[in-house]
């Protein structure tokens, strides 16, 4: 225990009229008293702990956050419990707090979702040399050290002793770039840490997100953090903004029955494959980046009235040919991989009247953009590999190019190769 960050942050004891409290960079596992003191805060209602690696809890007095409206965690890697969430809670934040472990009670679904899991370790072994094969060097690196340094802080828990697989990809983490890694021999060690994490994660009867999260929650964000399928099986009638990134899952969310839900965002979700309880729901803006397995049953539920985020053009193909499914008149292209995209021709467009292509690394932008008939606005940000501009439509007026150096250069005026294309256009935004 850090004693001198104790003493410190006792003597900083901040008025009684405060209503925003964040610490950060505490080292110490204790609290001062006047966090102990549930009746010192008068109006408490926003709360943070951010990077803070000695605290295990929330301060135990639950009094200090009668008025509390935001709670907001953001890397504190010893956090185990939420014993507690305040009554009044609007707006939950949990980031980079890898101990902190959401699972069900349902022994049924445990077990059968591990078998699964270990089942896969065979194939998944095969898949992750290929992609190794395909993948750069340093995302790989960039992997492992993520992966490393996350279960490095679960073996305070767990029971089984994997300090020497996790000692040889700390090896390999060492070695120099120009040395190459023995790829077969590092995934082998990461799968038997990883059956050992869920393993381990599947053995903890932890409450489920409906048994301590307060029916006031209006906004929650969860990152880097372990949810089970019915995670969110409750009743949250004011719940309208879900954030959900990083996050391991079983190969199944339930969303429950959120009718005020307008939001729904999915970033980098690897296990998961099905959701359900979206059909009867008509979101305002959806987010669906690196979302590899979500099946065609679970993408075609979704209704988006105003903003949609994706980053698989053939996900949104699959969204275009659900029955009913009208393209909102924003959308997104954000982090696709794909080297080339075009747009399904059988759909209706016409609603969109901005798209934006951000972070891609397609070559072009869709050669058949003629479709959007109504689109008044292009968006292209930071994608390197685009050299030029198709055929646009004439409702064009502003395009916006930024982090594009190929493109800009393309689009010079008056010698580019696509300056003829966007010479019409009303406004144009280079950066």
């Amino acid at each position: 225990m850090d004693v001198s960050h104790l003493e410190i942050l006792e003597g900083l004891r901040p008025p009684s009229q405060l209503e925003d409290l964040t610490i950060e960079g505490y080292k110490s596992a204790m609290y001062p008293s006047w966090l102990l003191d549930g009746s010192y805060f008068e109006n408490l209602e926003s709360f943070t702990l951010a990077n803070c690696c000695g605290i295990g809890s929330l301060p135990p007095n639950t009094e200090i956050f009668r008025h509390c409206l935001t709670l907001t965690l953001e890397n504190v890697p010893n956090m185990k419990t939420l014993s507690f969430l305040p009554e009044g809670l609007t707006s939950l934040s949990i980031v980079g707090c890898p101990l902190l472990v959401f699972t069900t009670n349902n022994d049924e679904l445990e077990h059968h979702d591990y078998r699964e899991s270990i089942t896969r370790a065979n194939n998944l072994e095969t898949q992750l040399v290929l992609i190794w094969e395909a993948d750069s060097d340093s995302d790989i690196r960039r992997t492992l050290l993520s992966e490393h340094s996350s279960m490095k802080k679960l073996t305070e828990l767990m029971d089984t002793d994997i300090s020497g697989n996790l000692q040889t990809i700390e090896s390999a983490l060492k070695i120099e770039r120009d040395e190459a890694l023995v790829k077969e021999d590092i995934i082998k060690v990461w799968l038997c840490c990883h059956e050992e994490r869920m393993r381990f994660i599947y053995s903890r009867k932890l409450a489920r997100g409906a048994e301590f999260m307060q029916m006031s929650l209006e906004k929650l964000c969860v990152y880097n953090c372990v949810l089970s399928a019915d995670f969110f099986c409750g009743d949250w009638p004011h719940l309208d903004d879900i954030l959900l990134s990083g996050c391991r899952s079983s190969s199944s969310l339930h969303v429950g029955d959120l009718t005020s839900l307008e939001s729904f965002s999915l970033y980098h979700f690897p296990d998961l494959c099905t959701l359900e309880g979206l059909s009867s729901l008509q979101l305002h803006h959806v987010h669906l980046i690196d979302v590899p397995k979500l099946t065609t049953e679970s993408i075609s539920q979704f209704r988006v009235q105003r903003s949609l985020y994706i980053s698989s053009s053939v996900m949104l193909n699959h969204m275009l040919s659900a029955e009913g499914f009208v393209v909102p008149e924003f959308l997104s292209l954000e982090s696709c991989k794909e080297p080339s995209v075009s747009f399904e021709e059988s759909a209706n467009f016409t609603s969109v009247k901005c798209l934006r292509l951000c972070n891609c690394e397609m070559r072009s932008p869709p050669g058949n953009m003629k479709c959007l008939s109504s689109l008044t606005k292009l968006d292209i940000y930071d994608c390197p590999k685009i050299s030029s501009i198709p055929d646009l439509p004439s409702s064009l007026q502003h395009i916006c190019i930024w982090g594009c150096e190929l493109l800009k250069e393309s689009c010079r005026a008056p010698e580019g190769e696509s300056w003829p294309k966007i010479a019409h256009i009303r406004w144009k935004e280079f950066r």
